[in-house]
């Protein structure tokens, strides 16, 4: 999961969405980064987006792998870094979503994955699933980081951030999520069966524990795609 920020950015590119203009340094849009003004910051935000594509076009046409694109961008993006981490702390929920996926693509260090790690837990949907996807970008595998994932999936408040944060666990081989991983399988959730499923798949003979609940699940569904993903975990874990 490492390199899906930037096979996003690429993808982009790709497509045509995005065309890389004459590069300018991640220190031109400083300014605009610490205004008062909402726009602005956006602006500058998603310029900073924008100058990250080029970058990885330019990695793209000379040849390098997915790794080398990104110290590229890590590289671009690191005058910048202290300034997208006081944005994480904005009040608008965009800027904080936009600067968190920036921080994702940085030269992850200690005050990055406080950053992002604090923004799993943060009001607004949108940015806690940004901020599940670049914790594992940057490696922020910590205590705290592992705390407030096991409380996304216990709680299962909403399946999308669910889906997130079981996808980390499943990355990080989290021995402590097999627990509320089996458990989600009798969600009221059939998307959350299905993902906790996929991801006790993944577990292998680590989820032998879950094993009870996958087959009480299997007896009470009558979703083919369900049966489907538990039969699999069932044979995998087996």
């Amino acid at each position: 999961m490492k390199n899906i920020l930037v096979y996003v950015i690429l993808t982009l590119v790709q497509s045509g969405l995005i065309h890389a203009q004459e590069l300018p340094t991640a220190d031109t849009v400083k300014t605009q980064m610490v205004s008062s003004d909402k726009t602005r910051k956006m602006l500058a935000l998603k310029q900073l987006i924008s100058n990250c594509q080029t970058v990885i076009k330019r990695t793209q046409t000379s040849g390098n792998d997915k790794e080398a694109k990104l110290v590229d961008v890590r590289r671009y993006l690191q005058p910048v870094q202290p300034e997208l981490i006081q944005l994480a702390g904005d009040k608008d929920s965009r800027v904080r979503s936009l600067s968190c996926y920036l921080l994702g693509l940085t030269q992850p260090n200690t005050e990055v994955i406080r950053t992002v790690t604090a923004l799993i837990s943060d009001s607004e949907d949108d940015v806690r699933r940004t901020a599940l996807g670049s914790i594992v970008a940057i490696g922020g595998d910590t205590p705290e980081a592992r705390k407030l994932i096991l409380e996304i999936l216990t709680q299962r408040a909403n399946a999308s951030v669910f889906r997130y944060a079981a996808k980390v666990a499943g990355e990080w081989r989290m021995k402590e999520a097999v627990l509320p991983l089996a458990e989600s399988l009798h969600s009221d959730n059939n998307y959350v069966k299905q993902v906790s499923a996929q991801v006790l798949d993944g577990y292998g003979s680590e989820a032998i524990s879950a094993l009870p609940d996958l087959k009480r699940a299997l007896n009470e569904t009558s979703d083919q795609k369900l049966k489907e993903l538990i039969s699999s975990a069932i044979e995998n874990i087996n």
